[in-house]
């Protein structure tokens, strides 16, 4: 029997999109897309489906969640609670897809 167990930390990829979703929520207000993450971390365009799955992996780990409320609805756990605050609609489903 294989007993799998949960990953705690973010991959090296998982924290470096991580860090730039945040950084670009702090500068700009809101969230980038995937081309815009792809730039900073200097990959090609092509790179989308990569920083998707280190995205996705963000998600596994409860890191960010996408709130469909939202355009750019890539939000980092730790900011939802200053989004709330502002009064923007963050009604964030399970639905991690």
């Amino acid at each position: 029997m294989t007993i799998l167990k949960k990953r705690l930390l973010p991959s090296k990829g998982e924290k470096m999109v991580y860090d730039v979703i945040c950084k670009s929520i702090e500068l700009s207000g809101y969230s980038p897309t995937m081309v815009e993450i792809c730039d900073e971390l200097g990959m090609s365009r092509k790179s989308t489906g990569c920083i998707g799955r280190w995205v996705d992996g963000l998600v596994e780990l409860d890191m960010v969640r996408r709130v469909p409320s939202i355009p750019r609805s890539i939000v980092p756990v730790s900011m939802m609670a200053d989004l709330d605050k502002s009064g923007v609609d963050i009604d964030v489903t399970e639905d991690h897809a």
